[in-house]
Formats: structure tokens, sequence, C-alpha cells
């Protein structure tokens, strides 16, 4: 017999748990200042694109903000290993500014940690 070469797809990457959590907890955690979390929560792509790789750059902004709550999250969509949700948050700023403000955020799945990853915004 003459062996075949078929083709070996990667199995998608998918996690248990729900990306509109995911965001709350991120919130919950910018709240908490426990940044090491929030920056491990961005993906790679987000962190260089977004952040430009400076996590001081990234916790001076949030430092600027004295709490964020999520009044609001819909799942958009959810295929394979990416999806979509659309949230409305009010940032407090530290100078007592209070601001209303809908983002919709893509996630991507890291299979192996289990986790939903922030991976890009638009506002």
């Amino acid at each position: 017999p003459v062996p075949t070469n078929t083709p070996v797809v990667p199995p998608q990457a998918t996690v248990t748990a729900n990306p509109e959590v995911a965001l709350v907890n991120y919130y919950q955690n910018i709240n908490k200042r426990a940044y090491a979390v929030t920056w491990a929560s961005l993906s790679a792509r987000f962190q260089s694109t977004e952040n430009h790789n400076d996590m001081t750059g990234y916790e001076n902004f949030w430092n600027s903000v004295a709490s964020v709550v999520v009044l609001n999250t819909r799942l958009v969509s959810q295929v394979d290993g990416t999806a979509t949700v659309r949230t409305t948050l009010r940032y407090t700023y530290a100078d007592g500014r209070v601001v209303d403000g809908v983002t919709t955020f893509q996630l991507v799945a890291d299979a192996s940690r289990n986790q939903w990853l922030i991976d890009g915004v638009v506002r």
C-alpha cells in the first residue's frame, strides 16, 4: 500500500470560560490594580499594537482611572476560537471625570490557560 499524505488539521482553540465573564473579570482586576493579571489577559498582538509592549505606560494609564464599572455586556458572536463582545463601561477618572462609553472587544481563546484574551477593540 502507498501511504497517503493526509494533512493534519490542528484543533481549534476552545475554552470553557464565558467571554463576557472574562471582560467583567478583567475590569474587576483593573479596579484591584492587579496589573500583572490584566496584562496577561491581553494577547501578545494587543500588547504590541495597543500598548507598544509598554507595561509601565499601561499601568500609568490605568492609575489615572479611579474605577471602571461594567454596565452591561452582550455577546455579539462566538465562532471557533474567537468572540466579539459589546460592552458599556463607566470610567471614573482620578480627577473626578465620569465617562460612559461603548466598546466592542475582539477576544481570542487561549486553550492552554482556558482563558479568553483581549485581542482588539473598536470604540
